[in-house]
């Protein structure tokens, strides 16, 4: 049941649980975002991911949940106390983390397989371009700088299309590069493959994420809260399947400890 008036906002907010963000450890890149999913804490840590494979509410690093018997599950609250060790404004994203895959060498010069797609009833619009993907580095690559040559299938099904992202020096655990096509009009069906330029020095480990942004907030200074209101968020809905995990910026980089709370309520 849609949530159309304040005394409904209210009463899911009344009854909505609420999960403690606290994520240690993460490498935080200054302005990008960076992926807290394999930071210690709470919720906790995710597994580096192999094969490509569905994220569900169960698979862990996800915010635990029973979703509903009736109506529909919200997000009636994020609060974002801030991250440690910077100078300026950050910010969180609360996302629903649709699928990943891992296991990419940073020292393997031929065409490695990705076959990583968007799973079916989780959000995305028929034309996904709601879903965002993105490299994401799982254990620190070399400290040469690479060009990494993506082969993805568009949404007209025509395949062999290629994006290419710049892999920097040591990609660090955490550390998350989007990867959007230049081609006009083009929106990412699937990435079938990927081939890097030349070793990055290190093996390490690496893959690629999709996923669908579900709501933002900001702190505002240090650990200052800087309270949104449920309709500044939009009251995204959660799916029953949805794994929700999160982003973060960092003004001012370096490893860093994330506060926060997310709550979800029932309309």
């Amino acid at each position: 049941m849609a949530i159309t008036t304040v005394s409904a906002y209210q009463a899911a907010a009344n009854g909505a649980l609420t999960t403690t963000i606290f994520k240690n450890g993460i490498n935080m890149m200054t302005g990008p975002w960076s992926s807290l999913w394999l930071g210690t804490g709470s919720p906790g840590a995710g597994a580096i991911p192999g094969a490509a494979a569905t994220c569900t509410n169960a698979t862990p690093g996800a915010v635990s949940f029973v979703y509903p018997a009736s109506g529909v599950l919200y997000i009636t609250d994020l609060v974002f106390n801030g991250s440690g060790n910077f100078s300026g404004p950050t910010s969180l994203m609360a996302h629903d983390r649709l699928s990943h895959m891992g296991g990419l060498s940073g020292t393997n010069l031929g065409s490695q397989p990705v076959n990583l797609t968007v799973p079916g009833s989780r959000g995305a619009l028929a034309d996904l371009s709601n879903v965002e993907w993105y490299v994401e580095g799982y254990v620190q690559l070399g400290i040469t700088s690479q060009t990494l040559t993506i082969s993805y299938t568009n949404t007209s099904s025509v395949s062999g299309q290629i994006v290419t992202v710049t892999i920097p020096a040591s990609l660090k655990v955490g550390q998350v590069i989007r990867v959007v096509p230049t081609i006009a009009g083009d929106v990412i069906q699937s990435i079938d493959s990927c081939t890097l330029s030349g070793s990055t020095g290190t093996a390490g480990n690496f893959g690629f994420t999709n996923l669908i942004c579900l709501a933002v907030d900001r702190a505002a200074l240090g650990y200052r809260t800087r309270k949104p209101t449920a309709f500044r968020l939009g009251l995204p809905t959660v799916l029953n399947n949805a794994c929700i995990a999160f982003l973060c910026t960092n003004a001012s980089g370096g490893s860093s400890a994330v506060l926060g709370n997310i709550s979800l309520g029932v309309g």
